[in-house]
């Protein structure tokens, strides 16, 4: 049989300690982290993605923890098991990369399935989620494993074409989370300003600066920054500006 690779996707999850606060131990017990999700943390895939291959370097690779009942099953097809992370539809998602001697049934897929979530929560995922990776404004911890939403997608084609990281298109709004980030509006507008200008959107990331510095409230801010990046307030902050341009058209009249 022909030897072939699958990609095997999941969500990911992070803790996230800015700068600030992970230099302050008081900071650090009194707010703790911001949680992050894959689409927030694309713009750190990089710096992920070499934690992850030094956690390969340190542990080795996971086919060779295979024993017990799924041992049996897999019956020595699984040559390889590497995770590692891709960016995905702009969300950066968990992908363990598994070569195998020959295609897998029903029956060993599941058995695939299940021993990658045992990595993840309690093998080589327990271990990774305490290693701190420094990133430039702070300090990730990266969850492989989260209870809320974990599910494995395999891509069963990679062999016959390999899939290409996806990076968000310039026109596009890259994603952000607002949640913990605590009334810090500098901290926020950083963040949005080097993921426009990750997808080449430097003249926005000017243009909301210069907004957002001429804004007269926190929350006006917040609306101006999900103008161009995507938060939990882009619909709600579109619905705004469209009536203020109506307004505006209003008194024009």
């Amino acid at each position: 049989m022909q030897e072939t690779t699958w990609k095997c996707y999941s969500p990911l999850r992070a803790d996230f300690f800015p700068q600030d606060v992970y230099d302050d131990p008081y900071l650090m017990d009194r707010k703790g982290p911001m949680e992050l999700d894959g689409g927030s943390l694309v713009e750190y895939a990089e710096s992920i993605r070499a934690a992850a291959q030094k956690e390969n370097e340190d542990t080795g690779d996971l086919a060779q923890y295979i024993c017990g009942d799924r041992a049996a099953v897999l019956n020595g097809k699984v040559l390889s098991i590497l995770p590692s992370v891709e960016i995905v539809d702009d969300e950066l998602m968990g992908c363990a990369t598994v070569k195998l001697r020959e295609l897998l049934n029903g029956p060993q897929t599941a058995a695939l399935r299940e021993y990658l979530t045992g990595q993840y929560s309690d093998g080589w995922g327990e271990g990774f989620e305490q290693r701190e990776i420094e990133v430039s404004d702070g300090a990730l911890f990266i969850r492989f494993w989260n209870s809320d939403r974990f599910g494995i997608k395999i891509d069963r084609h990679s062999n016959e074409a390999p899939q290409q990281e996806q990076k968000p298109a310039a026109s596009a709004r890259p994603k952000m989370n607002l949640v913990g980030e605590d009334g810090n509006i500098y901290a926020i507008l950083g963040r949005a300003s080097k993921l426009l200008r990750r997808v080449g959107q430097e003249d926005r990331a000017k243009e909301m600066t210069e907004r957002v510095t001429a804004s007269h409230s926190y929350h006006d801010a917040l609306f101006i920054v999900s103008e161009y990046v995507e938060t939990e307030l882009s619909a709600p902050g579109q619905q705004r500006q469209a009536k203020t341009e109506k307004q505006k058209g209003g008194d024009a009249r």
